[in-house]
């Protein structure tokens, strides 16, 4: 960090919001329950965790838009345009626009997104023809990039894809003028509670390459925490909204607050968070918070220091455990979406099936072992 710099900056970093309905939760989902609510409700439990921060940061892992259509597909990952109220309201001033999911509905919903954001005065990293995004906050010169490493629902994306590479050299670049870099990274296998050792090793680059900051997401779950050199790593800050209410870890992340002295250390704290029954970001409180408190600190443990690490303190190959992981929390889904068949509207049945019969025609076609995920 520059010295001379006049103010302690104070920023609080959350994982995935998502203001759509997913595709097996159309008609009582995010977007379908915000639909009835207030602007305020969403985040009324977790506002003033939030809205001390200079920066409040999340990543927006669907589109918004005022023009959703009546096709099965048109009506899954996407929020409406109203939906940016609660943001706003919740004291969010910086959004990744580079996922996987952003771009669901293509490239005039994806603009219309940034459309509505700059309307309401929301800053967004991401979007491949401003990345990075620069603030300043006092004192403060900010560059925030965003990046996915994911792959889109849609080809011809209009948000940064990442490259190993060209991101190490444009953080290079503005490393020399700017005070603080922070890297937002859409990345890794889903449900996964550790990431990988190549992940490891590319995040640390990024410090030493000079990057300050690393907030990742897209696991839907969480993952450890780390200082690497004067630098802070969030491998993976979970589901901040979402409705993926079927398993604990879908349902659990949490606020990372973090504090940048004019020098010194990044100081950092961490605040439990779980999604209610109405999707709602609860902070976590009592005992519960206590474990999940202790919970955190050991994924950190789980990081892998070496390729062989990795292999050898979990007995399968990464993608193995990570297939696995993908499997249990299927069947989980399978649970939970057979305990409320009666909620199951035509437009997800159609969707659902629709995915089952791509399955099948893959099997198939390509003799490979074909599991019943939804």
């Amino acid at each position: 960090m520059t010295s001379g710099l006049s103010s302690t900056l104070r920023i609080a970093a959350v994982g995935d919001i998502m203001l759509g309905d997913e595709h097996v939760t159309i008609g009582w989902g995010v977007r379908s329950k915000l639909r009835e609510k207030e602007p305020h409700w969403l985040f009324q439990h977790v506002g003033a965790a939030l809205r001390g921060a200079d920066i409040c940061f999340g990543n927006l892992e669907a589109p918004l838009s005022m023009d959703i259509g009546n096709k099965p597909k048109d009506l899954c990952f996407v929020g409406d345009a109203s939906a940016v109220a609660c943001l706003k309201e919740a004291g969010f001033n910086l959004l990744s626009v580079a996922n996987n999911h952003i771009m669901e509905h293509g490239a005039t919903i994806y603009r219309e997104t940034l459309d509505i954001l700059d309307a309401c005065g929301i800053d967004y990293c991401g979007y491949k023809a401003s990345n990075p995004t620069i603030l300043r906050v006092d004192d403060w010169k900010l560059a925030f990039f965003g990046y996915s490493f994911v792959d889109p629902v849609l080809n011809g994306e209009l948000f940064a894809r990442g490259s190993y590479a060209s991101m190490l050299q444009e953080i290079r670049e503005f490393a020399k003028w700017t005070d603080l870099i922070l890297v937002s990274l859409h990345w890794g296998m889903e449900y996964m509670e550790y990431p990988s050792y190549s992940q490891v090793q590319f995040a640390r680059k990024l410090v030493q390459n000079g990057a300050h900051i690393i907030l990742g997401h897209h696991p839907h779950v969480v993952q450890g925490v780390e200082r690497y050199r004067d630098g802070l790593i969030a491998y993976s800050l979970g589901n901040f909204v979402f409705d993926m209410l079927w398993s604990e870890e879908t349902r659990r992340s949490f606020i990372l607050k973090i504090e940048v002295p004019k020098s010194g250390k990044i100081d950092y704290e961490i605040v439990p968070v779980r999604i209610n029954d109405q999707y709602q970001p609860e902070i976590v409180k009592g005992d519960s918070g206590g474990q999940f408190l202790e919970h955190v600190p050991a994924l950190r443990s789980l990081i892998p220091e070496t390729d062989m690490a990795e292999l050898a303190a979990h007995g399968n190959s990464y993608d193995l455990q990570a297939r696995n992981a993908a499997l249990k929390q299927s069947r989980r889904m399978q649970s939970y979406l057979i305990k409320r068949f009666w909620k199951l509207r035509l437009p997800s049945i159609v969707l659902i099936a629709k995915r089952q019969l791509g399955k099948a025609v893959r099997r198939l076609s390509g003799g490979l072992q074909w599991v019943f995920i939804l």
